[in-house]
Order: C-alpha cells, then sequence, then structure tokens
C-alpha cells in the first residue's frame, strides 16, 4: 500500500486518532518482509558470500520482490527480504538459516528477526 492511497477522513476513532481508508483507484498489492540482524566479525566477507551465494537462493523462493543487505557498522549486518506472501517471507527465514548454517558457520551470531506484512510503502 503506497502512503499517498490513504486519505484521511473527517472522522475519527475512539482514541481521537484519525481513520485512515485505501483510495480505491486501483488494486493494491500486499507485501511481506523479514529483516534479520546479524553480529559479526567479518562483516565484509559475509557480504562478499551472500553477493556470490545467496542471493541467487532467496531470489528463488516464491513471491520474491527484493533483497537488501545493510553494514550497520559496528559489526551489526542486516537483510530485508520482500516478497508477495506471507508464506514467502516465512520461508526465506528458513532458506537463510539453513544458508548461515552451511555457509557462513560461525561468522554470525543467532539472528534477530522481525517479520510481517508491509503497511506503509514508498518507492520511486
Amino acid at each position: 500500500m503506497l502512503l499517498h492511497d490513504l486519505k484521511i477522513c473527517s472522522n475519527r476513532t475512539a482514541n481521537n486518532t484519525p481513520k485512515f481508508h485505501l483510495n480505491s483507484k486501483r488494486k493494491e498489492q500486499s507485501m511481506y518482509a523479514s529483516i534479520r540482524k546479524y553480529k559479526t566479525d567479518s562483516s565484509s566477507e559475509v557480504a562478499r558470500r551472500v553477493n556470490e551465494q545467496f542471493v541467487t537462493r532467496i531470489g528463488n523462493v516464491t513471491g520474491f520482490l527484493a533483497y537488501y543487505v545493510i553494514d550497520a557498522g559496528e559489526g551489526v549486518l542486516a537483510s530485508i527480504s520482500v516478497f508477495e506472501t506471507k508464506e514467502g517471507a516465512e520461508e526465506s527465514n528458513r532458506v537463510a538459516a539453513a544458508w548461515v548454517s552451511e555457509s557462513l558457520s560461525g561468522m554470525l551470531g543467532l539472528a534477530e528477526i522481525t517479520a510481517g506484512e508491509v503497511v506503509v510503502h514508498k518507492a520511486k
């Protein structure tokens, strides 16, 4: 759902926040994302391996839309996987866990995972 597809109604909810509803000019596509955050002492090597080996694997998961890796500094890497379905996002977590276990054993701490439906989205 794109932010510009929302419009504020004149009525408000019980806690006095504005109600939003969709501008129904076009059909909306749901998206689901999974954010995985890791600690590592080898950010550049992990990123190299992800780019060379993992991006193809994650791209083959049904409903794949996008994948990003962010180097947050201080040994923190985060990945964002975006899918058309909740099942795709959940499968991406299983695929990532299996690949990390087989290809990055000992290089990453346990993943901290946040996943759910994308409720606001804006892209060019």
